[in-house]
C-alpha cells in the first residue's frame, strides 16, 4: 500500500499564490512553464498571471485547466506592472507568492520547497540551473558556486550584485505590505528585495530545488555577456538601485555618488568611456552574479 505524504502549510500560511508576469515576447516558452507547475507535488497554489498584452494564452488555460489561473490584464512599465501585481496578492490576502519568471521552468519540488521553509525565514531564494533557449542545460546549481545552501542573504552581500530574483524566490506575506515602485526601475526584483531585507527580512538560500533559469536576448542583461550597451544599461540599473535605497538607508548614498560620478564621466569624456568599457569587459567575475560586472572606477584600478 502507498502511503501519499500530506504536505501542510505553515501556520499563518492561509494560501499560497505563484505570481508571474507574461508578455509577446515569451510565449514559446510558455509551454514549458505551464508544464512545470502542473507538475507540481505541491498544487494548492493559486496562479497569479498577470497579463501585459499577449493574445492567446486561452490555449494553455484549457490545456491546464487544474491550474487555478487567476489572469489580470495590466499595462505600464515593467516596474508599475509588478507593483500593481504584487498589491494585488496583498489585496487578496494571500499567505506567501511564490515568484517565477513565465520563460523559465521549474523543478516539481519548487513551491512544496518553498512552502517548507517559510516556516522559518521570510525569504527563501532558491539555486538555478542555466539552461539555454531550447532548455538544454548549460550550467547546474549556478548560485551554489557562490553561496551554501543553508546559508543565510543579508543586504550586504547584496549590495553591489543580486542573486534574489523574480523567478527563484518565495516571500511570506507578512514581511511586506503595498509597495510602490520608481516606475524607472529596471531591476525591479533587486530593489524590492533589498528593500526587505533592510526593514528586517530574513533570507535563506537553498539548493534543494531549483529554476531552470533561461538565457536568452532578452534576459541576459545582468549576468552573462556584455557589450557596450548592456554596460551602459548596467550603470543605469545601478544608479536607479542605489538612488531608491539612498532614501531609506544612508549607506546607500556614497554608492549612489560613485555610480552618478561614473555617468558624468562617461557622458563627458570619450577617453574615459571607452576606457571604462573595455575594463569591464576585460574585469572577468567568475560566475557573477546580476550586476556584479558594473563596477566603479576605483574597483578597476
Amino acid at each position: 500500500m502507498t502511503i501519499k505524504k500530506v504536505i501542510e502549510m505553515p501556520m499563518g500560511i492561509k494560501k499560497i499564490a505563484f505570481f508571474t508576469v507574461v508578455f509577446p515576447s515569451i510565449a514559446k516558452y510558455l509551454g514549458d512553464f505551464f508544464g512545470s507547475l502542473a507538475g507540481q507535488t505541491f498544487k494548492d497554489f493559486d496562479l497569479i498571471l498577470i497579463n501585459d498584452g499577449l493574445e492567446g494564452i486561452e490555449k494553455f488555460k484549457l490545456k491546464h485547466r487544474r491550474l487555478n489561473i487567476h489572469e489580470v490584464a495590466l499595462s505600464g512599465t515593467p516596474a508599475k506592472i509588478r507593483e500593481a501585481g504584487i498589491n494585488l496578492v496583498v489585496e487578496k490576502c494571500y499567505g506567501a507568492v511564490i515568484f517565477g519568471d513565465a520563460d523559465d521552468y521549474f523543478a516539481k519540488n519548487r513551491v512544496e520547497k518553498s512552502v517548507d521553509l517559510l516556516e522559518n525565514y521570510d525569504i527563501v531564494v532558491n539555486d538555478f540551473n542555466l539552461v539555454d533557449e531550447e532548455g538544454k542545460t548549460l550550467e547546474e546549481h549556478y548560485l551554489s558556486k557562490r553561496l551554501k545552501t543553508g546559508s543565510t542573504v543579508n543586504l550586504k552581500f547584496i549590495e553591489d550584485k543580486n542573486v534574489l530574483g523574480f523567478s527563484n524566490t518565495a516571500v511570506r506575506r507578512s514581511a511586506f505590505d503595498k509597495v510602490i515602485f520608481n516606475s524607472e526601475l529596471i531591476a525591479v526584483d533587486w530593489f524590492f528585495f533589498s528593500y526587505l531585507l533592510n526593514m528586517g527580512a530574513s533570507a535563506l538560500f537553498t539548493d534543494e530545488t531549483v529554476t531552470s533559469y533561461r538565457q536568452h536576448r532578452l534576459n541576459m542583461v545582468g549576468i552573462g555577456r556584455y557589450d557596450d550597451d548592456t554596460i551602459l544599461r548596467g550603470i543605469r540599473t545601478k544608479l536607479l538601485q542605489y538612488e531608491e535605497m539612498s532614501k531609506i538607508n544612508p549607506e546607500y548614498v556614497q554608492l549612489r555618488e560613485d555610480i552618478r560620478a561614473i555617468i558624468r564621466k562617461v557622458e563627458d569624456d570619450s577617453s574615459f568611456k571607452k576606457s571604462y568599457l573595455s575594463k569591464i569587459k576585460g574585469n572577468t567575475v567568475k560566475d557573477p552574479l546580476w550586476w556584479e560586472a558594473i563596477k566603479i572606477a576605483e574597483d578597476l584600478k
